[in-house]
C-alpha cells in the first residue's frame, strides 16, 4: 500500500499539523494578496482625487471675466459693470468670443429682457430670418439678473422673476 503523504515524516508523522499549517500559509497568502490588492486600489484612488483636487485647484484661480447686458441702460457702454453694461447680446458676445480663452474664460450676465439676434456687432445677414446668436467656446451666458446694479455673484440672479429671452 503506498503512503498519500510521505512528507509528514518531516513534522513527526502528524499529518493534521501539516494540515492545519498548509491552511494557514493558504490564508496568509490570500490576506496579502488581498492587502497587495487594497493597497493599489488605494493608491489609484489618492492619485485620482489628486488630479480632481488639482484641477478644482485650476479651476479656482483662473480669473473670470465678466460682462454684463441690459437692454434697458440708456448710456451702453464697455459691459465691465451694470452701470456700464452693454444693450444688447451681440456686443457682448463679440467681445467675449474674442477675447475668451481655456485660462480666461468669460460670463456674460443678462438683465431681464428680450434680446433679438439682429441688433448689434455680430448681425451677418441680409435676411432678418437668418440671424443668430453665436455662441462659442469658454463663454458662459447667464440670465435672470434684475439690471439694477445689486447682483455681484451668479447665486443672486432670479430668473422666475427676471425674465431673459433670447429671442432668435
Amino acid at each position: 500500500m503506498k503512503r498519500l503523504l510521505p512528507f509528514s515524516k518531516l513534522f513527526g508523522g502528524n499529518a493534521s499539523f501539516f494540515s492545519s499549517n498548509l491552511l494557514i500559509l493558504v490564508a496568509l497568502l490570500s490576506c496579502s494578496f488581498i492587502r497587495n490588492q487594497v493597497q493599489e486600489k488605494n493608491r489609484s484612488f489618492k492619485t485620482s482625487i489628486q488630479a480632481n483636487l488639482e484641477k478644482m485647484t485650476l479651476q479656482q484661480t483662473l480669473a473670470t471675466t465678466i460682462l454684463f447686458v441690459d437692454q434697458a441702460n440708456g448710456t451702453p457702454g464697455n459691459g465691465s459693470n451694470w452701470t456700464m453694461s452693454f444693450d444688447n447680446l451681440q456686443d457682448a458676445l463679440v467681445e467675449a468670443c474674442t477675447n475668451a480663452t481655456t485660462t480666461d474664460p468669460y460670463e456674460i450676465w443678462v438683465a431681464k429682457g428680450s434680446y433679438y439676434p439682429d441688433i448689434g456687432g455680430r448681425t451677418v445677414y441680409l435676411d432678418p430670418r437668418g440671424y443668430t446668436f453665436i455662441l462659442c467656446n469658454n463663454v458662459a451666458i447667464y440670465g435672470g439678473f434684475s439690471g439694477n446694479g445689486t447682483e455681484t455673484m451668479l447665486s443672486e440672479r432670479d430668473f422666475v422673476t427676471n425674465v431673459t429671452i433670447l429671442s432668435g
